[in-house]
């Protein structure tokens, strides 16, 4: 799986991966959900994202959406089954080493 090409101008960057994973179910989860879009509220690729994360992604904060977002998203619109999906843990770290760099 592939990750959109943002080149560099990604808010969330810099920010930490595990915001953009929290479980929403506690509160800490619902504040990390919160702080999260807020940092996708002000990126300048947040369309790009978007429009990334409502077909190839069923995990995490992408595009400022949530997960429950971008299926109730995908319900409303008449998009089926996602035909590549990214999952878990493995995911998570791939994408966000490669954004900061950390190993």
């Amino acid at each position: 799986m592939t990750t959109p090409n943002l080149h560099g101008r990604e808010a969330c960057k810099t920010a930490d991966p595990e915001l953009f994973f929290a479980e929403d179910i506690t509160k800490e989860g619902k504040r990390d959900v919160a702080v999260a879009k807020g940092i996708c509220a002000r990126c300048p690729v947040l369309a790009r994202c978007r429009e990334f994360a409502l077909v190839n992604t069923d995990h995490g904060v992408w595009g400022g959406m949530t997960a429950e977002e971008r299926l109730k998203w995908r319900r409303e619109n008449g998009v089926k089954a996602i035909p590549r999906v990214i999952h878990g843990a493995d995911h998570r770290h791939d994408i966000h080493t490669r954004k900061t760099g950390a190993a």
